[in-house]
């Protein structure tokens, strides 16, 4: 009582004294407050002496002016500023002046910056101070806070969406308004602690914030009262069960009584029982073990799995037998992957997942079993549960340490297994790590040598410092190991020398995991089917593939991205194009914005600002699914044209010669792996109707990607040479002539993909095959043949009814014309067709070329590969309506042809003689396989008359001067073929030249020819049956050799070029020939160098 009475003093005396001392204080108080209030009086009443300046008129602040350092928010401080400016009503001038008053430190610096005319131009000092502070760069760590956030033990879940509605403003700021609320409440339920709330939430499905966050609050609110309703009627019922707990108690312990004394009773009869030999029933729960570190003092014994040593602990606590991961790698033929929503849990609560399972052989002592075990990550290599032991009768005996099954006896042993414990890593010297930034620092082992590799992790207390520290693999042998450290707050980090940044855990293996990469299973299954390969063979393809496993796409939205090179839209100073979105049907809005959030996600496509707008298209593709397609027809219309050339089909397929293993890539969305220049991303924005988005990668439908990718690949693959790989676009094919030279070949590109940052499409590639499909030819070490896939759709083309579809199945048939001989006299009367200006009209004729064509398509051969050490053949012919020729090598014994050509003859060419036809065909094919018979010398196969006649002229002129002209630059052996032997190149049935054909009888009139078809040479006379005097006169009659003869007669020099200008084009073409031109007896002849070297 006294302790009370003392202490009731002391409270009465403090709390006297705590009231003194504030009605002290509101005295001086309001002292003061009549002292301003007079002062304010004295000023109201008080005249002003001066005028002040308009720009000075509200420079003095109703409101104090904020201070800026650069070390708070600039957009807050922004935001502030201009409150305080529209309140104090200041003009642009003065709000400049303020503003410059207001900065210090290192945000006054940037005034240094700004040229002295431009301090009072607000715009100008706010655009300086907003690169310099703003927030715009900041987006990907306010991204990565954002995807981070949790919800903080003690913090309410209304605290949470405030939290996450202030991070979604600042890292999604441009994102409309329906889009943020919709990943603001994806973000929120992702942060919620309480997992079933956050099962609950997100089953909800909200499509906003402020959903999401009143159905949490219920959720939480309805399960707290549904617990004090449950914890009312516990209370209420406990009377009753305790009750009930009575009875049941007396009831057992008088049966346990009963049995006691039984037990007692039969003792001397009963055989006494080991209580060291263990029997047990398996229990009927999931996947469980007793621990996953493994026990300090396990039992083990020595056996085998599928042939592999190991030792195997021994654990009643498991009701399954596990297998550990880098052993497993070892039996992948066997394994059998599972889905990874199983999982094995431990007695403590641990929990990991069961990567997969196999049928495997145990051997134990001088027995084998078969038994199904699976795969997960646990230290002990092998662990034997209770399914082993007692689908096999063990028994163990932890008296004799051991384990008996079948009459034999296997010996356990303990095996004390130490763990590594994890070590510190401490910062080897200070550093400022800048607000949000992330920087690499250097650190030191705490305790090196412990351990040599390990995962570093961030400890807690540097954790809630707003310090994050990036998982990395490090060897501790190093004198320092490279730490990851990223700063998320407003404000620079100091980590002092000796500061703990890290934790290492020691790591037990390395082991590769090919059941989280779809890439390498689905590159497992291909190689299971490589039926061409031995073991040795399959096994050097595997390790390749394993080497550089990282180079094939795991999923979609797994795209590379080059770092050789980007896209450029050039459209020079021409204004932006802007185009309102297209009408959607309502039914594939959703679609689209489905479509558009995928592409944002995968980091495709951003959000866009700027001044360009182009429409969207959806595309049904054959399997049903859409493409997201942009019209880009008028952007592409003011775009500077990239001329960069694709490689010839034909050329890349000649070069394929000699090769016996082929192996074709495909990129994976090639064009996207390739980035756009930041400063040309806007000019690919397109609408949808809602938001503006721009690609950060190339799209497709620009003019240029093609020129831009072909480069890129030419560019990658520089410096292999033909006999190594080809590209064409996103197409590689790698070849070789053994199966050594092919894998060194494949190693080369790989290297090649994987330093430019590009992935493959493992889905799309075929590897180490003796025939592939390469750009719609099948390939193999025979020679090319057409695509039967590309055929099909040939035979299976209905009939067109209009000449779009029949320039399309003509389109598809052209790209095959190589394979088919005489394709253009058959596909003749097609092309008439599509040429006609009448209505579509099909004819029989029609009918008999579109059968005709489908039929030579699907009988077409296999055409070899041209061979640089064998001599080419030729063989031409033609026939009243085209051309056709065959190109042909000896290989062995047998003929191979290498190529077809034919060509429709045109109007005026359809007029010419059989001779001359035929002359066309020798000319043309020699042209047209130019590539091929330049600089070499080849056979020439065809009818002697006509290329006699051709080469024979003494004095030739116009056209066949030209063909003379062009043969000369050839070498080649001519040999004679019967027409019955030539039906190689002989389609159609020739005619004797008629004798009313102009340019076969004048030819023989002016020089002397003598024309028998039925025999195989021509010959020409000895004697000119023309006097000088005659052919003088014929020429002066000539109207084109006329001027040019009387100009010779009466110059010795050359005429200029405006005198022949009024003269005909034939006598400019002999004015042309002026110096090879010369006078004879008064004659005018030409002269050229023969073969042999003589004058003629």
């Amino acid at each position: 009582e006294d302790v009370k009475s003392e202490v009731k003093g002391k409270f009465e005396e403090v709390e006297h004294k705590v009231q003194g001392k504030i009605e002290e204080v509101e005295h001086k108080v309001q002292g003061k407050i009549g002292d301003i209030e007079r002062r304010l009086s004295e000023l109201e009443i008080r005249p002003f002496s001066f005028s002040a300046s308009p720009e000075f008129m509200h420079s003095r602040p109703t409101i104090k002016s904020l201070t800026f350092d650069g070390k708070t928010s600039w957009t807050v401080f922004k935001t502030q500023f201009d409150v305080v400016s529209s309140t104090n009503g200041w003009t642009d001038f003065v709000k400049a002046s303020q503003l410059v008053a207001s900065l210090r430190g290192s945000a006054a610096e940037v005034l240094q910056g700004i040229p002295a005319d431009k301090l009072t131009d607000l715009t100008t000092i706010e655009k300086a101070l907003e690169s310099r502070f703003g927030d715009s760069h900041l987006t990907q760590f306010y991204r990565t806070e954002l995807k981070t956030r949790r919800q903080k033990p003690g913090e309410s879940l209304q605290e949470l969406a405030a939290d996450v509605e202030r991070l979604m403003s600042l890292a999604y700021a441009e994102c409309p308004l329906d889009v943020r609320e919709s990943l603001a409440a994806q973000y929120f339920v992702d942060a919620i602690r309480d997992e079933d709330t956050q099962y609950s939430t997100r089953l909800m499905d909200a499509k906003d914030l402020k959903s999401s966050l009143a159905y949490s609050m219920k959720y939480e609110a309805a399960r707290s009262v549904s617990k004090t309703s449950r914890h009312v009627r516990s209370i209420e019922t406990e009377d009753h069960m305790s009750r009930v707990r009575d009875d049941k108690f007396e009831f057992f312990f008088n049966r346990l009584e009963e049995l006691l004394n039984s037990s007692v009773a039969g003792k001397k009869n009963t055989p006494r029982r080991n209580s060291n030999v263990t029997c047990w029933k398996a229990p009927e729960e999931g996947p469980r073990v007793s621990s996953l570190s493994g026990k300090k003092n396990g039992l083990y014994l020595e056996g085998s799995i599928c042939g592999i040593q190991c030792l195997m602990l021994v654990d009643t606590g498991a009701n399954v037998t596990l297998l550990r991961t880098d052993l497993a790698q070892k039996l992948k033929e066997q394994l059998i992957y599972t889905a990874p929503n199983i999982s094995l849990k431990t007695a403590t609560g641990e929990k990991t997942e069961i990567r997969g399972k196999l049928d495997a052989s145990i051997e134990c002592g001088s027995r084998k079993f078969h038994h199904r075990i699976y795969v997960a990550d646990v230290t002990d290599p092998c662990i034997l549960g209770l399914d082993f032991l007692q689908k096999f009768n063990f028994t163990v005996d932890l008296e004799k340490n051991e384990i008996r099954t079948g009459g034999e006896e296997i010996p356990l042993f303990s095996a004390s297994v130490q763990h590594s414990k994890s070590c510190s890593v401490l910062v080897k010297k200070r550093t400022i790590i800048p607000s949000r930034s992330e920087c690499l620092i250097q650190g030191i082992p705490e305790a090196p040598g412990q351990f040599r590799y390990a995962v570093t992790d961030f400890p807690s207390q540097v954790s809630q410092k707003g310090v994050l520290v990036a998982a990395t693999l490090v060897d501790l042998e190093m004198e320092a190991i490279p730490v990851r450290v990223l700063n998320l707050n407003n404000k620079s980090k100091i980590l002092d020398k000796g500061d703990v940044i890290a934790t290492c855990e020691p790591v037990v293996d390395i082991v590769a995991r090919p059941q989280e990469f779809s890439g390498t299973q689905h590159l497992q299954s291909t190689l299971e089917n490589l039926q061409m390969l031995n073991e040795e063979q399959r096994t050097a393809v595997k390790k390749l593939l394993n080497e550089f496993q990282d180079l094939f796409s795991t999923c979609d939205a797994d795209v590379g991205r080059c770092n050789m090179t980007q896209h450029r839209i050039n459209t020079g100073d021409l204004p932006p194009i802007k185009q309102y979105p297209r009408r959607l049907p309502l039914a594939r809005k959703e679609e689209a914005e489905h479509l558009v959030k995928e592409m944002v996600d995968n980091g495709i496509i951003e959000e866009s600002s700027g001044p360009w707008a182009s429409p969207i298209v959806l595309v049904k593709k054959k399997d049903g699914s859409t493409r997201f397609c942009v019209d880009y027809r008028k952007l592409n219309e003011i775009t500077k044209k990239d001329s960069y050339p694709l490689p010839r089909i034909d050329d890349t397929l000649d070069a394929l010669n000699g090769s016996q293993w082929f192996t074709t890539l495909d990129l994976k969305s090639g064009y996207w792996q390739v980035e756009v220049r930041p400063e040309d991303r806007e000019k690919t924005a397109f609408t949808t109707g809602q938001g503006l988005w721009q690609f950060k990668v190339m799209p497709f439908g620009l003019c240029n990607a093609l020129a831009t990718f072909e480069r890129l690949m030419e560019t990658v693959l520089r410096g292999l040479s033909s006999e190594a790989c080809f590209v064409y676009l996103d197409d590689i094919i790698i070849v070789g002539r053994t199966f050594e030279e092919h894998l060194n070949n494949l190693r080369k590109v790989f290297q090649r993909l994987q330093k430019a940052n590009l992935k493959l499409s493992p889905k799309k590639c075929r590897f180490f095959q003796k025939e592939v499909t390469y750009l719609g030819h099948v390939i193999s070490a025979e020679g090319v043949k057409t695509d039967p896939g590309k055929i099909k759709a040939v035979v299976d083309w209905p009939r067109p009814d209009k000449i779009h579809d029949l320039r399309s199945f003509l389109g598809l048939c052209t790209y095959y014309r190589r394979f088919v001989k005489n394709f253009s006299t058959i596909a003749r009367p097609l092309h008439k067709l599509t040429e006609a200006k009448s209505n579509f009209i099909w004819t029989d004729e029609c009918e008999k070329s579109f059968n005709s064509l489908k039929q030579a398509l699907t009988s077409s051969p296999i055409l070899t590969y041209p061979r640089t050490d064998k001599e080419f053949i030729l063989d031409t012919d033609a026939s009243n309506e085209g051309i056709g020729a065959v190109l042909s090598q000896n290989t062995g014994n047998e003929e191979r042809v290498i190529a077809y050509f034919s060509k429709s003859l045109g109007k005026p060419e359809r007029n010419y003689c059989v001779t001359r036809k035929e002359l066309v065909a020798i000319v043309k094919s020699i042209e047209h396989f130019h590539h091929y018979l330049y600089g070499r010398k080849f056979l020439l196969r065809t009818d002697h008359a006509s290329l006699r006649w051709l080469l024979n002229f003494k004095e030739p002129e116009g056209q066949i001067a030209r063909w003379i002209q062009r043969l000369q630059e050839y070498d080649f052996e001519i040999q004679h073929r019967k027409g019955t032997s030539h039906g190689n190149a002989d389609a159609l049935s020739r005619t004797p030249c008629k004798e009313s054909c102009k340019q076969c009888t004048n030819a023989e009139k002016k020089f002397g020819m003598e024309r028998d078809i039925s025999v195989k040479v021509v010959t020409t006379t000895t004697v000119d049956p023309w006097s000088s005097c005659e052919i003088q006169k014929a020429q002066l009659e000539d109207p084109a050799i006329k001027p040019i003869l009387e100009k010779k007669l009466n110059l010795a020099e050359r005429p200029s070029w405006q005198e022949i200008a009024p003269e005909s084009p034939a006598t400019k073409r002999y004015w042309a020939l002026w110096d090879s031109l010369h006078l004879k007896d008064g004659v005018l002849y030409r002269k050229w160098e023969s073969d042999d070297g003589n004058s003629c």
